[in-house]
């Protein structure tokens, strides 16, 4: 009996302070469209260091989704399609992210978040071994938006779990593990997508990558540890409800259209730029044009240092900064030099890989107990700015080729620069120092 009232009134307790953490962090947003001084969260419980797993669990997410732009100059020739027919293969998935994004939200706090997060790595894993089986092109396009409905699910997912389990002090640095894989995995679809289209058909690409997944998953399943899951605050219409709250708060709708233009940038410049360089005086094969994405794997390196200049500087001023440095890298690309456009290249996804890993870590921070929520909302602008991203600049390309898609991406990056500057709080409140959180 007295252990019975002791946990009835230890839960009590650890209820009442979470309510109060949510109408204060509610009242905030409501007031000052500002980021709460922490997170909300609960009794962290975990003592084990997730960053690997997520590490691997962002690889395997990313794998696939864009394996395909390494692959645009062949499948345009394969298929007798135009430049923004075979783009669609890109933007089929990532309008597939945007469209389901809304609804993972709503329901992953129906389940755990690893037993979801694994089967969901699974689906993902089948659906990019089908892609292989497409005997078209508008096959191969709906097999790319059928592969693209999971990746929301464990992205929605992790985000939450990174959140539960992670420590305000740490939140950036395990952000940027996650983030780290997305990189990993980008650049290791995309490379091996190219080889393999030189080793054999195309269709090989998929069968690799899709086995990769299933061997990452499986790795990923034994490595990850329980999260330390919230009770779910909104659900049903509750949470329908819900969004319109979340879109109403300024900040959280300046994290949103960040994030639409952070991905709208990398789309565009990494798929229209194996049209460029498969043209004079570049005519790089798909290997050559797979080797270019290993840009990618300077974000390695910068993400994880970006972490840690979140956790010590903020959100906002790190934002800012990436954006202006991928800016500077996107007018390099301008040089008619090939060394010239890949420094370009490796300069402006750097600089956005630093972008993201700044605008999750703030919607974690700005989001308290409807992360789940706002993190599908915010996937839905990510990858609605992907899919534009692959599909507008066509219509550049075929009036002013390279350059006609560089102005559109200069234009896009000055309004997000202005969006971050008028919407997001001027300091990152809520960040704690590396060296206390490490010590």
């Amino acid at each position: 009996m007295i252990r019975l009232s002791y946990q009835s009134t230890r839960n009590n307790i650890l209820d009442a302070i979470r309510q109060e953490r949510e109408n204060q962090s509610q009242a905030s947003l409501d007031a000052k469209g500002e980021i709460p001084v922490m997170p909300i969260q609960t009794e962290r419980r975990s003592t084990h260091d997730p960053r690997w797993a997520l590490a691997l669990v962002g690889f395997c997410t990313f794998l696939g989704l864009y394996a395909t732009q390494a692959l645009l100059p062949t499948l345009k020739q394969l298929f007798a399609a135009s430049e923004m027919e075979v783009s669609l293969t890109i933007s089929a998935a990532t309008a597939a992210v945007a469209l389901t994004a809304p609804l993972a939200g709503l329901v992953v706090d129906r389940w755990e978040r690893k037993p979801l997060m694994i089967a969901s790595l699974f689906a993902l894993a089948a659906t990019t071994l089908l892609a292989a089986t497409a005997p078209n092109l508008p096959a191969l396009i709906a097999w790319r938006f059928v592969q693209g409905l999971f990746v929301p699910v464990v992205y929605v997912v992790t985000l939450c779990y990174i959140n539960e389990t992670c420590d305000a002090g740490r939140l950036g640095a395990s952000m940027a593990s996650f983030i780290t894989g997305n990189v990993l995995g980008g650049f290791t679809g995309r490379a091996l997508s190219g080889t393999m289209i030189e080793l054999g058909d195309w269709r090989l690409s998929f069968v690799v990558l899709g086995g990769l997944t299933v061997v990452g998953t499986v790795a990923a399943a034994f490595l990850l540890p329980p999260s330390e899951q919230e009770r779910p605050a909104y659900l049903g219409m509750a949470g329908i409800r819900k969004w319109g709250e979340l879109l109403r708060s300024p900040a959280l709708l300046g994290i949103f259209a960040a994030g639409f233009n952070t991905l709208f940038v990398l789309v565009a410049l990494f798929t229209y730029v194996n049209f460029h360089l498969a043209e004079a005086p570049f005519h790089l094969g798909p290997m050559g044009l797979a080797a270019i994405f290993s840009v990618y794997m300077l974000g390695v390196i910068v993400t994880p240092l970006a972490g840690r200049l979140i956790d010590t500087y903020g959100y906002r001023p790190v934002f800012l900064a990436a954006t202006a440095t991928a800016l500077a890298g996107v007018l390099i690309t301008l040089l008619p030099t090939l060394w010239g456009v890949i420094a370009g290249l490796a300069i402006c996804s750097s600089g956005v890989f630093v972008c993201q890993s700044a605008a999750t870590s703030a919607l974690g921070a700005t989001s308290g107990a409807s992360r789940s929520l706002a993190s599908g909302l915010y996937l839905a602008f990510y990858y609605l700015g992907g899919s534009i991203g692959g599909a507008l600049p066509g219509f550049f390309w075929g009036q002013g080729g390279w350059w006609g898609c560089v102005l559109v991406v200069i234009c896009v990056q000055v309004l997000t620069m202005g969006i971050v500057s008028a919407f997001w709080p001027r300091l990152g409140v809520g960040v704690a120092k590396p060296a206390a959180a490490h010590s």
